[in-house]
């Protein structure tokens, strides 16, 4: 028999009612996983808990305290997180479709290749969250608070983000067809070779947002707040694409690149198709695949934001520095300025969380780290020199 279908200990105990004590107990039971479905962990303290390889379908941990825990490779199909406190938490190939997060925190949740298709996340937090290759399609995230987050190469088709705080979150190559983000601030977030079409704009605030080879064909943007023509620059769409008045888009036909969206479309299907409640070895080799396939992605991406960072070093002519990165974004220099400071926050994080094995490569990452600290206060004088010399 798999090792997944083990009933441990604690599925025994979970399914007799009797109560448990010491939490630290129950930490280092929960590390063996196993399966304990309909269980009633409400408001336990699981705080640093490794359920890896586990097994909780319905389970509820309505109010519990889940920080810092791992949640790998697991099943949490419908469960219930309502309120629980997933702060600093880590999950990778896990599977939370149908899941009720309603109330949740999830600051600093961090994880590759989950499964949230389906989910409720109604009113959760999940300030600078790193979720990437995630499935989100037809999720419901009203009311959420998801600022500084990153979504990379994720599927969020037809979710919707009505009423979100979304401010400077990150979506690249990911799937935002038919999105609803009605009535959300998506002030200074980056739409970086997004696929947008269908998705709803209504009452939506978008100062300051970076629509960088975005694809808006049947896109409602017609009652959008913020917007400006310099923020289309690198964005194209259809007849169908409404538009405030005065504002114009590329027609996506006569644009090369828009075609790259048939495969980002393929990518979010291979999502929909994997049944992470039953996993077969052939579904586990292609979470492993889509992941180390993200990986890769952003380490090319961090090595990219690393030119561009020494020859803002080099040369702080903000307009030489925007033709260096081959990126159309709004021209004015307060806000060129903070979307660079956001890239190094990112490439610091994310260098941050890596654990290697070799101790010489670790030594140059943590290196690296020190000397894009150092970068960073550099650029930070320099913007700071360039604001007085205008005054």
């Amino acid at each position: 028999m798999h090792p997944l279908f083990l009933i441990t200990p604690l599925a025994m105990m979970l399914s007799t009612g009797i109560a448990i004590a010491k939490p630290d107990k129950l930490t280092r039971i929960m590390g063996f996983g196993g399966v304990c479905s309909d269980c009633d962990l409400s408001k336990k303290n699981l705080s640093g808990a490794n359920m890896n390889g586990a097994s909780f379908p319905r389970s509820d941990f309505t109010a519990a305290d889940l920080s810092n825990a791992k949640l790998r490779g697991s099943n949490f199909s419908r469960a219930i997180f309502r309120r629980a406190d997933l702060s600093g938490s880590s999950a990778t190939g896990s599977n939370f479709s149908w899941a009720d997060f309603s109330g949740a925190t999830l600051d600093n949740m961090n994880g590759n290749g989950n499964n949230f298709s389906r989910a409720t996340l109604n009113g959760a937090k999940g300030k600078s969250a790193d979720l990437v290759a995630a499935n989100f399609s037809y999720a419901k995230l009203l009311g959420t608070s998801f600022q500084d987050a990153e979504f990379s190469y994720s599927n969020f088709s037809n979710t919707d983000f009505s009423g979100a705080k979304l401010n400077e979150a990150r979506f690249e190559m990911s799937n935002l067809s038919f999105v609803n983000f009605g009535a959300s601030d998506l002030s200074n977030v980056e739409f970086n070779r997004v696929d947008l079409q269908n998705a709803r704009f209504d009452n939506t605030l978008l100062t300051g947002v970076v629509f960088t080879e975005a694809f808006l064909p049947g896109a409602d943007l017609s009652k959008a707040r913020g917007l400006t023509a310099e923020q289309f620059a690198s964005a194209c769409g259809d007849s169908k694409t409404r538009l405030p008045e005065g504002l114009s888009l590329a027609d996506c036909n006569t644009i090369s690149w828009s075609k790259q969206f048939t495969r980002i479309n393929d990518n979010a299907a291979s999502f929909n198709q994997s049944r992470f409640g039953n996993m077969r070895n052939q579904d586990v080799l292609t979470i492993h695949k889509e992941t180390k396939r993200a990986l890769n992605e952003g380490r090319r991406a961090l090595l990219e934001a690393g030119r561009a960072l020494a020859v803002t070093l080099e040369n702080p002519n903000l307009e030489n520095l925007t033709g260096q990165q081959n990126l159309s974004v709004p021209s004015k220099s307060t806000l060129l300025q903070q979307h660079q400071q956001r890239s190094l926050d990112r490439i610091i994080r994310s260098l941050t969380k890596l654990r290697l094995s070799s101790g010489a490569a670790q030594s140059e990452i943590d290196q690296a780290i020190i000397e894009l600290k150092k970068a960073q206060e550099i650029m930070k004088q320099k913007n700071q020199d360039m604001e007085i010399a205008v005054k």
